[in-house]
């Protein structure tokens, strides 16, 4: 009776060591599934994420150069948070030198700066959105403003990159 008594406890401690082996396999598994599907989740999104930069326009003066760019939401993902937004400009200044900036986002205008001047429904009818005031929603258009300080040289290209914070940049050329 003692021998079958071991072989018992024996064998429970095997099947408690087998499951506990399972169990944290399966939890092991079920991690790295969550995490795919989050990960496919936000790939979902980067490929649904798409803007465009459609026109820019340029005011200068002895100082400084403004650049107003147009940049259309041709995706399928709301933008807010501008300040997540990387703008990056390259231009020669009035000096002859070339002119390489990230610009920071901000409420109002100052130098290397850049800040949202409006959201439109359609920017060249200057219709202004009404729903989900300050997001840029699928098909509409942003206004947004550079200031540059060097003065961009006139009749030279200069060089915008918009990178959103989900999606690919898009680049633009102006002439101050």
């Amino acid at each position: 009776m003692g021998n079958a008594l071991v072989s018992v406890i024996a064998l429970a401690i095997m099947i408690a060591g087998v499951f506990a082996v399972l169990g944290s396999l399966f939890d092991s598994n079920a991690t790295t599934s969550r995490a795919l599907v989050d990960e496919g989740i936000a790939l979902s999104g980067i490929v649904q994420a798409r803007v465009a930069a459609t026109r820019a326009q340029v005011s200068r003066d002895d100082v400084r150069t403004n650049v107003d760019i147009t940049i259309s939401n041709t995706g399928n993902v709301d933008y807010g948070d501008f300040d997540e937004w990387n703008i990056t400009v390259e231009y020669w200044s009035d000096s002859e030198e070339l002119v390489i900036k990230r610009l920071s986002f901000s409420d109002t205008t100052a130098d290397n700066r850049w800040m949202l001047r409006a959201i439109y429904k359609d920017a060249a009818s200057a219709l202004e959105e009404i729903v989900h005031a300050n997001v840029l929603n699928p098909m509409e258009e942003m206004v947004i403003r550079l200031r540059l300080n060097p003065a961009a040289q006139v009749d030279r290209k200069g060089r915008v990159v918009v990178t959103p914070p989900v999606g690919e940049p898009t680049t633009i050329f102006f002439s101050a």
